[in-house]
């Protein structure tokens, strides 16, 4: 097949599509793959308007804050471990992890400046299993600083 037997209009897709890459524009989802993972150059246009982690995965990744609702039967806040009704339930929200040492609940991300940080990612509950223990059911926020920061 040679340049010429390609239509005008096929090859003007091809080189639309080339040129967009991988990279979601603001407002699309992210690319497969980037969804539970948020980059440096995210979080420095997010720190522009949300000056800490938790108000910038907020925007980012709301689903990074919001554990399944599959299993949740009581409170709507995720930090809560006691149901509005009647008995216990387990806690789903995600625990975090700042530079592979463990930081607290949800509530630590609040404390994190979004400018300071290099990467965030959601780990499923399995996968905070088997990296981190047992205890981790609304999984893991793995929080890496930019290096060099206190």
């Amino acid at each position: 097949m040679t340049l010429h037997s390609v239509r005008p209009g096929w090859l003007g897709v091809m080189l639309v599509l080339g040129a967009a890459g991988p990279v979601a524009a603001q407002g699309e989802k992210p690319a497969k793959g980037e969804r539970n993972r948020v980059v440096r150059a995210e979080l420095v246009e997010a720190a522009e308007t949300f000056s800490n982690l938790y108000d910038a995965l907020k925007f980012l990744r709301p689903h990074f804050l919001n554990p399944s609702s599959r299993s949740r039967t009581g409170s709507e806040d995720p930090t809560n471990s006691f149901g509005a009704g009647s008995g216990y339930i387990s806690n789903l929200a995600p625990v975090v992890y700042l530079d592979g040492r463990k930081l607290g609940d949800l509530g630590a991300l609040r404390d994190l400046r979004t400018r300071d940080i290099e990467e965030a990612r959601y780990i499923s509950p399995t996968t905070a299993a088997a990296q981190y223990g047992m205890g981790h059911e609304g999984g893991v926020i793995a929080v890496k600083r930019v290096t060099g920061t206190p």
